[in-house]
């Protein structure tokens, strides 16, 4: 939670009280430093951000800063797919081919979504 804490204060170039509001009110700054689900409540307070960088160091950002930044020039193995004709490519450069089936995806995951969302009205309805 601290170090996720103080990456988002460090990128967004933010206070301490205003890092501890920003994650408060954003569930995905929530799930970032490791929150299992939202909570209204402040996951910490301001003077703990303090502390954090206290014990956790400028070295120690720094470093992982690099890390992040050397993993986003990386493609990883689940940025590829296999082709029909079985060769690899990326998926963060997509092709033609590439881009049609991903609407294509995209299409039959909104239909499976509709067609759940509608399940649940009509189980919900029946109750």
């Amino acid at each position: 939670m601290a170090l996720g804490a103080l990456v988002i204060q460090e990128r967004l170039n933010l206070s301490d009280e205003e890092t501890v509001r920003q994650i408060t009110e954003n569930p995905y700054l929530q799930y970032f430093i490791g929150l299992p689900s939202f909570q209204d409540e402040a996951p910490l307070h301001p003077s703990s951000m303090t502390h954090f960088r206290k014990r956790l160091g400028r070295d120690i950002l720094n470093r992982v800063n690099e890390w992040v930044a050397e993993a986003q020039t990386k493609p990883s193995p689940e940025d590829q797919i296999i082709t029909k004709d079985h060769t690899s490519r990326n998926l963060l450069r997509p092709t033609a081919d590439d881009t049609a089936f991903i609407r294509k995806l995209h299409w039959q995951i909104r239909l499976t979504g509709c067609e759940r969302t509608a399940s649940m009205a009509k189980n919900w309805a029946s109750v």
